[in-house]
């Protein structure tokens, strides 16, 4: 008795491999019914095909396959001990009993199959016709008669019954079928009733049960020639399928290493926000522009847009999809190139996460691997998700959301189905579809989508149409929010950013950078930094022209510009150089200007200070290359409206800071920022640029000498001096104008900058004191002690010496510079919070007398018409270098402090009579105007320990009597006495001031001597 197969396992439902038992070669089904899974209805076993069980014999007609397989079917199902173990084996019933009835009830197909119809036919037939008897073997001539039997689809067994290897073996359960059946004929001629057996159905999963009791029991299954047939066949089968099984284990082991279930919780890169300090998004930084939405969040015309256009049997499918692969296959073919593609949608999130983009049959293997496994990690939403978010579709966006602000400036959930189908399309070929948008190409692709949307059902052939008729509106270029607000101030953020959590942190974990930037006051310190350098172009009477170029070079001019705005667009107040390509000479004279592919128009009018009686044609010639501010932009006609700029290298920087908190509310870092070309710069002069503070340094010389013995009334001669500066030289300091004015205090010294009174100031400390005091106000950089240092010689930074002067209004401590004032995740978690820190630095009343002189300063001195102006408590002071090269002023009121620098990026002279006074303070004036107009100002508190005295008074420069108000440490000596009395009721003392009688000090009597000796 030969053993009874094993019972198979029960094939996944849904699968294609499923429709079909599992087969022994070359036999019959060896599986029983298929069970049905809880998600799908019970399929019956695949009828058996008897071209592959069985070789027809003599009369057998090959039409009559079903018939002769339910035939041979019948006689198995006679088999008795075997099959009993079979089906005690595989769990069957018992034949004949209700559980088998049941059993065949549930996996028949219904009355009307059609196997089934054909099978009641041919009983009916032989009812109706019954076969005619045998004829006896041996007739005349001693040959076999021929057996004939009337229906010819019904399979003679004789042979079979005839057959000495069934007939004489007793074990065989054919040869007990046959004996079974011998007397059952006897005792139907004897008039007995004898139960009968149910004859299976061809085709019913009843005969796959009873077939597969022995598989390979015909005689004529073992006929050498068609052996031999199978056998040269075999190879062709059985090597590929061997060696496909092989290569599919060998990669599916060295891909065991890929990290596919870090999909389940991969966070993907999306863009960090700098917010304003109001919470307006003001940049955004990302190394892949990608804003991640839930599939909730996205509209379901964008969803079913790109499950039509690039696997509509997303849903259906394991991973791979093996038809479409071969309909894919087929059209390339015929077509004898690429036209379609079978990667399904996991195959493409696959792609883009875990392998590269070549296109090789091994990256392609390794895809349909890790697809298949993906599906048994994810499910199919998860696996959309990351699909639709990242998925790169051309202009730098990545994922839909990226793509619907990048193209059509709105949100994904306000797309149309135009829009919609026309992102759907550009997932095909993105790089070359970007490049053609509004062009039938890209319009073929938007008409393919919106007919896949229509064959797979998800639209109407109205909507279709509809959709297909609306013209799109694409943005001429992609923004660049960036670029737009304080770039300046976005690169400081982001590179201190960088030094705290890492760079690709902050380029791809979506965080939220709350910044401490001031939108309005940074528009306005724009404003004031443009006004201010356009006068002084005027007053220097600079021309915006930069060149005038040859043919080839404006040609290559044009291409450099064309390619600087391909990605992104001209701004309102940018300062590029433009191609004078038309000069108009009519009712309105003025020049045309071609910036990249915009065009814009400059009127003579604007140029009057240049041109004067001239006309225009007589200053500018075609192929010009002028400096130029776009004003704004005509919708009707795209023409641009543009004004004069200065020179390209002038430039300007403004900083402004909140002193008890450090905040950077607004910064100014150079003109025209971000734009390639002539007069365009990224870099920052604000906070890298190292130049000459020149006298606004000489704060950090009196502070130090306030702390060494000086008063405000100390009395220091300005008569020229001059010290040794190397072999054979010289150094004479010199004041601004030539001349000396005698002896002064150091009050007067430092309201008017007289630079020979700090020299000496200087030396009497001691230069390497003045340097360890600027550093211990905030002065980072390093500086040079030598006397030189006292007229600001040693280069600084603006925010650094912006920072440093924060030490007077707040009585001693200066504040650490805040950009950032908190960080959030992409989860709303902050996971910074930067907070105030002050650094004390110098005494309370040391910084209030240094208050007290650079208020002087703002309302008499050098920068005079800075308090009439605001009409607010402030103090600053001045700054001109060598030449005239550096202009600066930094002043403050009691909550804010800011700092302002022009300058020439050739650090040569910015014209006669420019100094800091009239070039700079005039920026931080029209600024500050604007920036406090709505803000309360207080007052300059006075603390502990110091006095306010009034002096006996002297004649001015114009040879007028007046009185000095000095501000004194409690303790010191005032002028010729001891304080006895101090506070408001201290008596001023009267009379002319005679330096040399009242020298007041040890200090200043050493100086006089010193003086005297010279």
């Amino acid at each position: 008795m030969s053993k009874a197969p094993e019972k198979p396992p029960i094939p996944e439902a849904g699968r294609n491999s499923s429709a079909a038992p599992e087969r022994r070669e070359g036999g019959p089904s060896a599986v029983g019914p298929k069970k049905s899974s809880p998600d799908r209805k019970a399929v019956p076993a695949e009828p058996l095909n008897s071209k592959k069980n069985l070789k027809a014999g003599p009369g057998f007609n090959s039409k009559s396959a079903p018939a002769a397989k339910s035939s041979t079917t019948a006689q198995a199902s006679k088999a008795g001990p075997e099959t009993a173990e079979y089906k005690k084996t595989t769990g069957m019933p018992a034949a004949g009993s209700e559980k088998f009835s049941s059993a065949k009830a549930t996996a028949a197909q219904p009355a009307d199959n059609l196997l089934a119809k054909k099978d009641q036919a041919r009983k009916d037939q032989v009812k109706k016709n019954p076969p005619k008897k045998e004829l006896p073997k041996e007739s005349a001539g001693g040959q076999e008669a021929e057996n004939t039997v009337e229906p010819q689809n019904l399979l003679d067994l004789s042979d079979l019954k005839d057959s000495p290897d069934r007939r004489d073996n007793p074990e065989d359960p054919q040869s007990k079928a046959d004996k079974k059946d011998k007397k059952a004929k006897k005792a139907m001629k004897a008039g007995a009733v004898v139960k009968t057996e149910p004859v299976p159905k061809a085709g019913t999963a009843d005969e796959a049960v009873v077939a597969a009791v022995k598989p390979w029991t015909h005689p004529q299954a073992w006929v050498p020639l068609e052996l031999a047939f199978y056998l040269f066949l075999a190879p062709f089968f059985f090597w590929p399928l061997a060696v496909g099984a092989l290569v599919l284990q060998i990669y599916s082991q060295d891909l065991q290493g890929v990290p596919v279930d870090s999909l389940k919780n991969y966070n993907l890169p999306t863009v960090t926000y700098i917010m304003a300090a109001d919470n307006t998004p003001m940049a955004e930084i990302y190394n892949e522009h990608r804003l991640v939405l839930t599939l909730d969040q996205m509209p379901p015309v964008v969803i079913e847009a790109f499950l039509a256009a690039e696997d509509s049997s997303f849903y259906q499918h394991q991973g791979v999809d093996l038809f479409g692969i071969i309909r894919a296959a087929l059209a390339n073919f015929r077509a004898r190139q690429t036209v379609q593609g079978a990667s399904t949608i996991t195959q493409q999130m696959i792609r883009t996460f875990l392998l590269t983009n070549e296109r090789t049959y091994d990256r392609k293997l390794k895809e349909m691997i890790l697809a298949w496994r993906a599906e048994r990690i994810l499910t199919k939403d998860e696996i959309l998700y990351l699909y639709l978010n990242r998925i790169y579709l051309g202009r730098g966006a990545y994922g839909v959301e990226s793509a619907a602000r990048l193209y059509f400036n709105k949100t994904l959930r306000d797309v149309t189905l135009g829009e919609a189908a026309m992102l759907a399309g550009l997932a095909q070929a993105p790089g070359r579809l970007q490049a053609h948008l509004g062009t039938e190409q890209s319009i073929d692709r938007q008409r393919y989508v919106l007919n896949r949307m229509l064959t797979v059902g998800f639209i109407t052939q109205e909507q279709a149409r509809s959709a297909l008729n609306t013209p799109l509106k694409f943005l001429a270029r992609k923004p660049n929010l960036y670029r737009q607000v304080a770039p300046q101030f976005a690169e400081v953020v982001r590179l201190q950013m960088s030094d705290h959590l890492g760079a690709d942190t902050v380029l791809n974990e979506g965080l939220r950078i709350y910044s401490t930037l001031d939108l309005k006051a940074q528009a306005q310190a724009e404003a004031a930094v443009r006004q201010g350098l356009d006068n002084l172009a005027k007053r220097q009477r600079m021309s915006p022209l930069v060149r005038r170029l040859t043919k080839r070079e404006a040609i290559d001019y044009m291409r450099r510009a064309r390619a600087s705005l391909a990605n992104r667009a001209l701004l309102v107040n940018q300062e590029p150089a433009g191609l004078v390509t038309k000069i108009e000479t009519g009712e309105e004279p003025g020049l045309w200007i071609s910036i990249g592919d915009e065009t814009g128009f400059l009127p003579a009018k604007s140029l009057d200070w240049i041109l004067g009686r001239r006309k225009i044609g007589d200053v500018f010639q075609l192929n010009d290359l002028v400096m130029v501010r776009a004003l704004g932009q005509d919708p009707r006609n795209g023409v641009w409206s543009l004004g004069p700029a200065p020179p390209p290298e002038i430039q300007g920087a403004l900083v402004l800071m909140e002193n008890k908190t450090g905040r950077v509310l607004a910064m100014v870092g150079g003109r025209d920022f971000g734009l390639d070309g002539i007069g365009n710069s990224d870099f920052n002069r604000a906070v890298l640029a190292l130049r000459q503070p020149g006298s606004s340094f000489k704060p950090f010389v009196y502070t130090a000498a306030l702390d060494h013995g000086y008063t405000e009334a100390s009395v220091v001669y300005d008569v020229p001096i001059s010290y040794p500066d190397g072999p054979g030289k010289i150094w004479r300091p010199k004041n601004y104008g030539g001349g000396h004015s005698g002896a002064m205090t150091i009050f007067d010294a430092i309201k008017r900058s007289v630079n020979v009174v700090a020299v000496k100031v200087c030396e009497s400390i001691g230069p390497p004191t003045v340097a360890e005091y600027a550093h211990r106000m905030g002065i980072t950089s390093q500086l040079s002690p030598t006397l030189s240092l006292a007229l600001g010689a040693s280069e600084v930074t603006l925010l650094d010496l912006t920072k440093a002067y924060t030490t007077f209004p707040n009585l001693g401590s200066w504040a650490w510079p805040t950009f950032i004032s908190r960080v959030e995740d992409r989860w709303g978690r902050t996971i910074m919070d930067f907070k105030p820190y002050l650094t004390e630095a110098i005494s309370p009343q040391t910084a209030y007398i240094m208050v007290d002189m650079l208020q002087a300063v703002a309302s008499r001195g050098t920068a005079a018409r800075v308090a009439g102006a605001l009409k607010v408590p402030v103090g600053g002071k001045t700054g001109t270098t060598n030449s005239q090269a550096d202009a600066l002023f930094v002043g403050f009121t009691p909550e804010y402090t800011c700092g302002v620098w022009v300058g020439r990026e050739t650090r040569v002279s910015l014209g006669g009579g420019e100094q800091g006074g009239r070039t700079a303070a005039p920026i931080f004036i029209d600024f500050m105007k604007e920036f406090l107009a709505d803000r309360e100002t207080g007052t300059f508190q006075m603390p502990p320990g110091v006095v306010r005295q009034r002096l006996g008074g002297g004649y001015d420069d114009m040879g007028e009597y007046t009185s000095a108000s000095f501000v004194f440490k409690v303790g010191e000596v005032g002028r010729g006495r001891e304080d006895t009395k101090l506070g408001d009721e201290y008596e001023a003392i009267e009379g002319p001031m005679d330096a040399r009688a009242q020298a007041q000090d040890e200090i200043d009597r050493r100086l006089f001597d010193y003086l005297a000796d010279y």
